[in-house]
């Protein structure tokens, strides 16, 4: 029983991992997912992740762990070289910001209630409603 909900599980992640990679690819690849190159990536990194599930099980903790410690390590690399290149974006952005801060916000114009609107104005709040019964 162990093992049939442990096959249920992991073929639940592969498909979920399945499904939130395609949107992955067409962030990656720029909203392009029929081209032939993205088809090819996907279908390699499927297939990668049922290898993976079959033989996670035949490797030890150890190994796994280690595993997941060096590509957490590789992840931080990772962002580390994507927060040089948008820093200096990040701090145009934080300026511009704090710029629109200071300057003061623009006046709204009132609008201009035409005489129909202001006749229906008095229904909603001073009617008094009344319940209609037979007698």
């Amino acid at each position: 029983m162990i093992a049939f909900a442990m096959f249920l599980f992991t073929f639940t992640t592969v498909m979920a991992y399945s499904v939130y990679l395609r949107g992955v690819y067409h962030y990656f690849f720029g909203g392009s997912t029929q081209g032939s190159l993205v088809k090819r990536v996907g279908l390699a990194v499927n297939i990668a992740i049922v290898i993976l599930a079959f033989f996670g099980p035949l490797i030890s903790s150890q190994t796994i762990w280690s595993l997941a410690s060096a590509l957490c390590g590789v992840i931080f690399l990772v962002n580390i070289v994507c927060l040089v290149f948008l820093y200096k974006p990040g701090v145009a952005v934080l300026r511009d910001y704090e710029r629109q801060l200071k300057k003061p916000p623009p006046r709204r114009r009132r609008k201009r209630r035409r005489s129909w609107q202001s006749k229906l104005e008095w229904y909603p709040s001073d009617v008094q409603r009344t319940r209609w019964t037979r007698n």
